[in-house]
């Protein structure tokens, strides 16, 4: 429902309460109302604003704001261990306490990260598509439109926030992020060359992707 139906229907719901208040009884001399109905007002006004002019840009969705950062300037891995320090006493059953407040741990030593994680821009979606990315990778975008690489990789894709930038120690794009052992292992990528998604084979309008047509 867009604002001005919802306008109009509490227009609607307060004339009606008002009705009801007033009910028959008359006081005084009365006069013709010569100005229109403020509701016909309403609805003639509205009727003229293109529904567009309600509906905000994907760029604007706050829910499709992804965390921005910057290019890697050279080719480099690294390891990453996401250090974790409880807040509270961790307690068992009988309420002795097994892990105090402030006690600091890996949790990489108890859990394993199923799949990779891969942070791109929309920029590097070409790249990753034909020369990385496995079927079980799970990827992360920081900067573009999140349903034109989706489309494009034919996979689902994810903005990054700040607490998984934090807890996963990404610095750079583009990254690969696994774990091998214990630690996660990050490798960053310079690519001299960036190349956009071909908008020949991507129709804006239904978001699907088009197959190219070569002269034989």
């Amino acid at each position: 429902m867009t604002s001005i139906t919802r306008l109009v229907s509490l227009m609607c719901a307060l004339a009606l309460s008002c009705t009801s208040i007033a009910g028959t009884s008359v006081i005084g001399r009365t006069y013709p109302i010569a100005e229109n109905d403020a509701l016909d007002e309403i609805k003639k006004k509205a009727s003229k604003i293109p529904p567009e002019a309600f509906i905000k840009s994907k760029s604007d969705w706050s829910a499709l704001k992804s965390l921005s950062l910057p290019l890697a300037s050279a080719t480099r891995s690294r390891k990453h261990i996401p250090w974790h320090t409880t807040q509270f006493d961790i307690k068992n059953a009988e309420g002795r306490v097994l892990y105090p407040k402030g006690f600091r741990f890996n949790p990489l030593q108890y859990v394993k990260l199923p799949q990779r994680i891969v942070v791109i821009r929309e920029d590097h979606a070409v790249w990753l598509k034909e020369n990385h990315l496995k079927s079980t990778d799970m990827v992360l975008l920081t900067d573009g439109d999140i349903e034109k690489v989706s489309k494009f990789i034919g996979r689902p894709v994810f903005i990054l926030e700040d607490s998984v930038k934090q807890r996963l120690g990404l610095e750079y794009v583009p990254t690969i992020l696994s774990q091998p052992a214990t630690y996660f292992q990050i490798d960053e990528f310079y690519l001299s060359k960036l190349t956009p998604i071909p908008e020949a084979t991507y129709d804006t309008e239904t978001h699907t992707h088009v197959p190219t047509v070569t002269d034989e």
